[in-house]
């Protein structure tokens, strides 16, 4: 409440204007219409009220549950993304066992990795955000990743 009361008026997206003919048709429609005066050829009418029964709006609760939607799917993606790039290899190396197999599956999975990595945060793979990372961070990354593979390497052979 605090941060909205410290708003201008003006940038609050969610402030009933009798300027506007939408919000202005609303206020009367629900009796809650401020007695300042209203000069119709100020305004070119694009809306009627068809049903009375709800208001065409978009509460504030809803829009921290969409953006908390659209969180929670972007966290499944990755979660998901991470879990594949380890199940997918260590699959390949536990049902083909041979040393070139795991040596093969080790090498190329790191390297689409860390390649993956550098794409995203370098903010290069469209419909997403660009991760903050530096270069130290995409190593990082990709030798922990390397690790956890050189695991089920060694422990085929």
């Amino acid at each position: 409440m605090e941060a909205s009361a410290e708003k201008k008026m003006e940038e609050d997206p969610f402030r009933l204007l009798s300027t506007n003919l939408l919000y202005r048709k609303l206020m009367e429609d629900f009796d809650i219409l401020p007695g300042e005066p209203f000069k119709p050829d100020d305004f070119k009418p694009n809306w009627t009220v068809k049903d009375k029964s709800f208001l065409p709006a978009y509460p504030r609760h809803a829009a921290g549950r969409t953006e908390k939607i659209n969180k929670t799917t972007k966290l499944f993606a990755w979660a998901a993304g991470g879990g594949l790039s380890l199940i997918g290899p260590m699959l390949l190396m536990r049902l083909h066992r041979t040393l070139l197999t795991q040596l093969l599956t080790t090498c190329l999975a790191v390297m689409a990795f860390g390649a993956i990595v550098a794409l995203l945060a370098g903010g290069l793979v469209p419909y997403v955000d660009k991760v903050d990372l530096g270069p130290q961070d995409v190593l990082t990354a990709t030798a922990a990743y390397a690790a956890v593979l050189v695991v089920f390497v060694s422990q085929g052979s």
